[in-house]
């Protein structure tokens, strides 16, 4: 943050400060030490429940406490709290016979704090230790008209403590006899499947409660016993469903709080496992460990390099200090899909399974690579042989140095928070792998450093279109400050409802019209690094990434007939051809049952104003898919979700193929989005074979393959005969995705870091040896070959197909840097079609047949892509041997393709067939 940015932040919190000092308010904030301190309310604290404050201690020892206070019925007991009047429902019947309430059917007490609170008009606050306890009971709540009621033995509660979150309510959820087998439920753990917490700060109830007018509750003076009025109760009336789908009616819906469908709840879920016999008997698990010999299958330790579950990835809107930064979990209550009784909404139908879709916001981004980026196990074995290469660098840039600069994309917000609160020092990655330990000031920078690409990273960038190009490359982008402590929220739509969102959080939906331009990605795909000696020296810089530099220099740039923005593609408005409309966030708006106009005038004052919650329907609405073709790292998650420490079914919808959604999506895209094979002409016989010219085209907005330059794409091109039989070949692979000949020979341009060999860039192909490989090919400072991003010196080779459009002097305003970024290097052989614009290639193929013997054969041409080839592995498992790397091999040694999109460690992407002539 800039002195001058820091000076305005100041002031405008002083301002504020001012401002609140002139009103009758309780809710106050001052300045201490620099920063804002915000202070919930001044009144003395509710100490009627004698339960210490839930932001005082551990989690698990306040839930065992308030636990033993409600199994108890101990606030049944305490003098000046008072109960409802009856038992009574949260929400409308159909017909009288499908309830669809919020809660069951409730009766609740409220301690003296909250009594007092509506004694005075609600005109203060409500002090900390105030409590309001819901016992609930099997709906409807004429079951129990007349009757003595049973000791309850199912609640939720919420307890004041402005200390803990900005909304400042503990929210809370205990069954004391779950299922009817008499076994209390347990406190909130971190143990695998990682489920979402039912007690804590932040909880998903504000998708509700801030719709309150005040203070996050809609409790009212008439259900309560002693005050005058007839309680307030529910009509049956028809629900309409959203989105044309519509549940059915048989009244098995679960209630938005209680038992909600988690993992324990989907059928056929089972706990992964990974011992040394884990997914045994695999052709390609052999070939893997044959090809890279590089650790004991049977005695890695998990525990060394387990990433902490996402359990852990909790950081809430501070109640304290308003901060730059809070965990995605804290936007999934509103934008995950719902499939509540008032829903669905953002969902739809699966074409290939038939089954539900979530396609809200966080339900797709939670899965994309964006969301996965800060436990992404790739990235960090990369990470960790940079560093491992940089171990006796004592200046310049050191690995503390290193891990601070590349966690500023990959652990973005925990990165970022930290450089804020400490200025001057590197954020590094043991802090990642700290867990949320209560004790521990800088477990939080660890969370949001796991939560990766996450909402408020995008949501908060100051628009950069002023600025050049490299000031924001590597993720140096500026972030929104902080006005009248609430965190300014970016978002595409112009006036937004923002009551709910500052009362839960602390944070103003703002609109803008940046968040929908290219640019947002610009600053973390856009990489420009130094090239390192050992000692740490900087010997010169470059760009290791430069995807929207590519973009930019396209026919799909700005401006360009052909125009389209990252957005276009990777945000789509659409589902298969489908269009997404539906609400944007799922709270209690003007169409919740029963907030009807003669409602409104018993709740004058309880609800916010229709108009400050009256979220709309919208039309294409964007999906946060953020689609890419990394199919290689989300099989990982998918089957390792253990060691990476993710929860795969959505808390608030249920739905529990999230995961492999992205993963159909992320195939879906690699085979109609990302390139063309196409035999440019005919297969023909020759005297000594067949000669074809085959044809890739480029349908990215980018080079493919684009971003690290240790991916690649290679061709495959077979001739077969009437029987099937394996004729000629060029790029066919083992099952381990190594390039091999018919014999099964490893070919020796594979591992090029042994021979000094490598494919160069063809434009004939004469014979089984030589592969058309799309790729990047760089030596360090030494001489030789590598992957590491910090010792790119010199290029050999990039051949990665070009965009359409592209411009050998580059983009209007590219200096020669930028120029050269988006230039191929292709040796001696400078292939006129390649760089011609057309985003395309070319290549003849000469196939030498035995005999001649053509007549009945079959050219077939298949483009494949590896996002992790045999030589980048080699190079991860030879340059370290720390936890990262373990936990790399560990994954892929064990990993699962058969039957997947990845089959064989590669991923097809576009493929043609042709007989011969």
């Amino acid at each position: 943050m800039t002195k001058h940015v820091l000076f305005c932040f100041i002031l405008l919190q002083i301002l504020a400060s001012a401002q609140a000092c002139k009103k009758k308010q309780t809710s106050q904030s001052k300045s201490v030490g620099g920063a804002t301190l915000l202070q919930k309310c001044t009144l003395p604290p509710d100490g009627s429940s004698k339960l210490p404050k839930p932001s005082s201690m551990q989690p698990t020892e306040f839930q065992q406490k308030v636990f033993q206070f409600l199994s108890r019925h101990e606030y049944q007991k305490i003098k000046g709290w008072l109960p409802d009047k009856a038992v009574r429902d949260t929400g409308p019947g159909i017909s009288g016979q499908t309830y669809k309430g919020t809660h069951p059917a409730v009766k609740i007490w409220y301690s003296p704090g909250i009594l007092q609170w509506m004694k005075d008009g609600r005109s203060k606050c409500i002090p900390d230790g105030s409590m309001i306890i819901k016992e609930m009971y099997t709906p409807p709540a004429a079951l129990y008209a007349g009757k003595q009621l049973p000791p309850a033995t199912l609640w939720t509660y919420m307890i004041k403590d402005g200390e803990g979150s900005r909304d400042g309510w503990y929210w809370g959820y205990y069954d004391a006899n779950p299922g009817g087998k008499g076994t209390p439920q347990p406190v909130d753990s971190h143990a695998f499947p990682f489920h979402y917490p039912e007690n804590g700060f932040g909880q998903y109830c504000v998708r509700c409660h801030a719709s309150a007018n005040k203070e996050l509750t809609f409790v009212h003076e008439a259900n309560i016993q002693g005050f005058p009025g007839t309680p307030l109760n529910y009509n049956a009336v028809p629900i309409q469903a959203r989105n044309g789908l519509r549940l059915t009616d048989d009244g098995q819906e679960l209630p938005i709080h209680g038992p909600r469908p988690g993992p324990e709840g989907v059928t056929g879920f089972a706990l992964n496992e990974h011992d040394a016999t884990s997914h045994a008997n695999r052709n390609q698990q052999t070939a893997f460990v044959t090809t890279f010999p590089f650790g004991n299958l049977n005695n890695l330790n998990t525990n060394q390099f387990k990433l902490p579950g996402m359990t852990h990835d909790r950081v809430v809107a501070n109640g304290k200090i308003p901060q730059q930064y809070a965990t995605s979990d804290q936007c999934l209550s509103c934008h995950d899909a719902d499939m509540s009784p008032f829903g669905p909404n953002l969902v739809t139908q699966d074409p290939d399974t038939n089954g539900l879709k979530n396609v809200s916001p966080y339900g797709e981004w939670r899965w994309s690579m964006m969301g996965l980026a800060g436990r992404d196990p790739i990235f960090f074995a990369q990470l960790e042989s940079e560093t491992t290469r940089l171990a006796n660098a004592t200046s310049g840039i050191t690995p503390k140095v290193l891990e601070h600069t590349c966690l500023n994309c990959h652990g973005a917000m925990g990165q970022k928070q930290f450089t804020l609160d400490h200025p001057g020092k590197n954020f590094d990655l043991q802090m990642v792998h700290k867990d949320n330990n209560f004790n521990d000031p800088m477990a939080k920078y660890g969370a949001l450093a796991r939560d990766g690409i996450s909402c408020m990273i995008c949501h908060q960038m100051k628009d950069n279109s002023n600025k050049k190009l490299i000031d924001i490359a590597t993720g140096k982008f500026e972030v929104a400050e902080i006005v009248n402590n609430q965190n300014q929220i970016y978002g595409p739509r112009e006036k937004p409802v923002e009551h709910i969102m500052t009362e839960s959080l602390g944070m103003k939906p703002v609109h803008s019209t940046f968040i929908q331009k290219s640019r947002v990605c610009a600053t973390c795909h856009n990489v420009h690094l130094p090239v390192v000696d050992p000692s740490g020296k900087i010997i010169k810089s470059g760009y290791e990434q430069s995807t929207y530099l590519e973009w930019d220099n396209s026919a799909f740039r700005d401006g360009q007939p052909t125009q389209k923005s990252c957005q276009d593609c990777h945000m789509p408005t659409q589902y298969r051809g489908k269009q997404i409309n539906g609400k944007i966030a799922n709270v209690e708006d003007q169409d919740f049952p029963d907030y009807r106009p003669d409602f409104q005038s018993h709740l004058k004052g309880i609800f916010a104003p229709v108009e400050k919650i009256n979220v709309k329907v919208r039309e294409n609405v964007r999906r946060h898919s953020l689609n890419g073709i990394n199919v290689f790292a989300l099989m990982m998650f998918d089957q390792f979700d253990d060691i990476l420490g993710i929860r795969k079914t959505s808390y608030m919808s249920g739905i529990n193929d999230g995961l492999q959604s992205a993963i159909r999506n992320n195939n879906h895209m690699a085979k109609t989005e990302t390139a063309q094979v196409v035999f440019a002409s005919a297969p023909t016989a020759t005297a000594t074979g067949i000669q074809t010219r085959i044809k890739v085209i480029n349908r990215a907005g980018h080079r493919f393959p684009s971003g690290v330059g240790f991916r690649r794409a290679f061709l495959e091109v077979k001739v077969t005969n009437s029987s099937g039989q394996l004729v000629w070949a060029s790029g066919i692979t083992n099952p381990a995705g190594v390039i091999v000949d018919r014999a099964g020979n490893v070919l020796p341009t594979e591992f090029r870091q042994d021979t000094g060999k490598y494919q160069p860039h063809h434009q004939v192909i004469n014979n089984e040896s030589q592969v058309q490989i799309y790729e990047e090919v760089v030596k360090g400072l030494d001489g030789k070959f590598t992957t590491s991003f910090l010792n790119l010196a010199h290029h050999e080779k990039d051949n990665r197909l070009l965009p359409q459009g592209w411009n050998k002097a580059g983009a209007p305003g590219f200096d020669a840097e930028q120029v050269k970024a988006t230039q191929p290097t292709l040796g001696e052989n400078q292939d006129p079609d390649f760089v011609d614009g057309s985003g395309s290639d070319t290549i003849t193929y000469n196939m030498n047949i035995p005999g001649g013997a053509t007549a009945g054969l079959t050219v077939s041409a298949q483009l494949y892509y590896q996002s992790i080839p045999p030589s980048y592995l080699k190079d991860r498992f030879t340059g370290a041997n720390g936890p990262a790397t373990q936990r790399l091999y560990y994954i892929t040694s064990r990993l699962n393709t058969q039957g997947t999109p990845i089959e064989n460690w590669k991923l097809l992407i576009a493929s043609a067939n042709a007989p011969v002539n």
